[in-house]
């Protein structure tokens, strides 16, 4: 009798390692909503995908564009897992975000053929004013990171267009005298760049870095699957910076 209630042990006990296991599985399976600036959805998420395949299948991606300020917004709110912005003085409006450094990237003007700066290998910021500057989304109008925190308002280029497409800006700019400040990292391999269409030139005498990273709330904990998109999006912006060296 002992040895019979034994053996339902053993096996009541290996059925319960097997609804664990399947539970551990589980939890790397589903929907992960993310919210990012422009430039990682177009050079460094398509790349995380491939490698978040090599790391655990069955994830899947519900990527949203904004900017950073709306980013942090959202994920305070709870409307999303976590973030990737620019950092900027706006967190100081967001007390329950973490930012977390990813990389610097730097911004660059992009002109075309025919700007009288075509030739040039760097410019001053002074000469940035004078061109015909197109402005994205609310780009200088409302503190998003990036440019609004690294140029006085006083100090701003004279904005003659502003859109939220961002392939209409580099038609423009290619076809035309017009200018806008792209980031080198999150642009690189851009066919505007790669073609000839357009040239990116740094400006001299003004620190145009900034830092990219992830935000995540202090009040919501990151969830398993969460982790591994992060530890993912980790590893392409490692590879993407040993390919650039």
């Amino acid at each position: 009798m002992g040895m019979l209630v034994l053996g339902k042990a053993d096996i009541m006990f290996v059925a319960q390692e097997e609804i664990l296991e399947a539970c551990s599985s589980r939890k790397y399976i589903g929907t992960v909503s993310v919210n990012c600036i422009p430039g990682i959805y177009y050079r460094i998420l398509p790349q995380t995908i491939q490698v978040l395949k090599t790391i655990r299948d069955g994830v899947v991606l519900s990527v949203a564009t904004a900017e950073s300020r709306d980013i942090a917004k959202n994920i305070s709110a709870g409307f999303a897992e976590f973030g990737i912005a620019i950092r900027g003085s706006y967190l100081f409006d967001f007390r329950d975000i973490r930012f977390t450094t990813l990389f610097q990237d730097t911004y660059q003007l992009y002109v075309g053929k025919k700007s009288p700066l075509w030739d040039r290998t760097e410019i001053s910021y002074e000469e940035v004013r004078q061109q015909k500057y197109i402005a994205y989304r609310e780009e200088f109008r409302r503190d998003n990171g990036g440019l609004t925190d690294l140029i006085p308002q006083k100090e701003q280029p004279e904005i003659v267009f502003r859109t939220d497409d961002l392939d209409s800006m580099k038609q423009m700019i290619a076809t035309g005298e017009y200018a806008a400040f792209f980031p080198k990292f999150m642009a690189a391999g851009d066919f505007y760049l790669e073609h000839g269409l357009i040239r990116a030139i740094p400006v001299s005498d003004l620190d145009m870095s900034f830092e990219v990273g992830y935000l995540e709330s202090k009040k919501y904990k990151l969830s398993a699957i969460d982790k591994v998109v992060i530890e993912a999006l980790k590893r392409t912006v490692i590879q993407l910076l040993e390919q650039e060296t």
